[in-house]
C-alpha cells in the first residue's frame, strides 16, 4: 500500500514538473528565436543584420526611405546606371565630378565621355587632343584632327584646296566671323567683325557670349531650382546655367517630413499601423529600441513601444 502511494506522489511529481515545462516553453515562445547561419534573433524573428533595411547592423536599426542596406550599413539607393557617391546618385559615365569613380573630378575645361576626362569643345569645335578645332575651316585639322592642308591651300567644308577667298575661316577673335583673303602666297582669315552665336564653341570650356569668348564648362552636375530634379550646365546661352537634366533618387530628403518621388517632393509616408507599423518593419520593438526620422513626419501612436524606446530625430511623436 505504502508503495504505490509513492508511485503515485511521484507520478503526481512528474507531471507537475512536465506542465511547469510546457508553461516555461509557452511562456518563452516568441521570444527569442533561434536563428541559422547568417542570421540574427531580433525578438521572435531571424533576420540578416547586413542586409534587411529594417535590422540594418544592429536589431531595430531601420534605415531611411530611399536607402538600403549594405554590410550592415544604410545607404542610399541608387537605380541603373546611377551610382550612390556619398548621398547622392550619380551617373559615373558622363559626370565630370565623379567621372569613372566617386570623387575623380575632371579639370577646368574638360568633360566626362564614357567615364573618362576629355576636353570639352562646344558645337562647332572638336577636340583635338588639349585644343577645340573647327574640323570645317581649320587648315590645321581639316576634316580630321592632325590632317594639316598644304602650303597656299585652305580648308573649306572638312576639305583642303585651293584658296577661294570669302572662304569662311576663325579669325583672332574666335567669337567673330572670318573670311580667307587670298593675296600674296599665304591665304589669311580676315575678320569680318559679325559676332558669332552666343553659346558657340571658342576653345576647351569655353563659349562666346556678346562677340567675347568667355568660360563655360557645359556637363557640370549641378542642383537645378526645382526640387528633387538632377541637374547639369548648359553654355547653349552663353552664359553657363543649370538645366534640369533627371530625377533625383525617390526616397532623397527635399524638406521637413518630405521626400523625393518621381521627381516630386511630397509628404514622407508613415508606415502602415503607425508606430506598430514601424514595430513590424524595424524587427521587434519589445524590450529593444527604434529611431524614428524626421523624413517619416508624425508618428500617429507609440502603443507598439511597450518595453523598449523610440528615438527621434527631428521628428515628432504624438499619440
Amino acid at each position: 500500500m505504502r508503495t504505490s502511494s509513492m508511485r503515485t506522489g511521484m507520478a503526481r511529481a512528474s507531471l507537475v514538473a512536465a506542465f511547469a515545462a510546457l508553461a516555461a516553453a509557452c511562456s518563452n515562445e516568441g521570444t527569442t528565436a533561434t536563428c541559422g547561419a547568417g542570421t540574427t534573433p531580433c525578438g521572435a524573428t531571424c533576420v540578416n543584420l547586413q542586409t534587411d533595411p529594417a535590422n540594418c547592423g544592429a536589431c531595430g536599426h531601420a534605415c531611411n526611405q530611399g536607402q538600403a542596406c549594405a554590410a550592415g550599413t544604410c545607404a542610399i539607393s541608387c537605380s541603373a546606371p546611377l551610382t550612390a557617391c556619398g548621398a547622392a546618385c550619380v551617373n559615373l559615365q558622363s559626370d565630370p565630378a565623379n567621372c569613372g569613380a566617386c570623387g575623380h573630378a575632371c579639370s577646368q575645361g574638360q568633360e566626362c565621355a564614357a567615364g573618362t576626362c576629355a576636353t570639352s569643345c562646344s558645337a562647332p569645335l572638336t577636340a583635338c587632343g588639349a585644343a577645340c578645332a573647327n574640323l570645317q575651316t581649320d587648315a590645321a585639322n581639316c576634316g580630321t584632327c592632325g590632317n594639316a592642308c598644304g602650303q597656299g591651300q585652305t580648308c573649306a567644308g572638312g576639305a583642303c584646296g585651293a584658296c577661294v577667298a570669302g572662304t569662311a575661316c576663325t579669325p583672332a577673335n574666335r567669337c567673330h566671323a572670318g573670311a580667307i583673303a587670298c593675296a600674296g602666297t599665304t591665304p589669311t582669315c580676315a575678320d569680318t567683325g559679325s559676332p558669332l552665336s552666343d553659346g558657340s564653341g571658342c576653345g576647351a570650356g569655353q563659349v562666346c557670349s556678346g562677340g567675347t569668348c568667355v568660360s563655360c564648362t557645359a556637363g557640370l552636375g549641378c542642383t537645378p531650382a526645382t526640387p528633387c530634379r538632377t541637374g547639369a550646365t548648359s553654355c547653349s546661352t552663353g552664359t553657363e546655367v543649370c538645366v534640369a537634366t533627371g530625377n533625383a533618387s525617390d526616397g532623397t530628403v527635399c524638406g521637413t517630413g518630405k521626400v523625393c518621388q518621381a521627381g516630386e517632393c511630397v509628404a514622407a509616408a508613415v508606415p502602415s499601423g503607425g508606430a506598430a507599423g514601424l514595430a513590424s518593419a524595424a524587427g521587434r520593438l519589445a524590450g529593444g529600441s527604434i529611431t524614428v526620422d524626421a523624413q517619416l513626419g508624425v508618428v500617429p501612436s507609440a502603443s507598439a513601444a511597450t518595453g523598449g524606446t523610440i528615438t527621434l530625430q527631428g521628428a515628432t511623436l504624438t499619440r
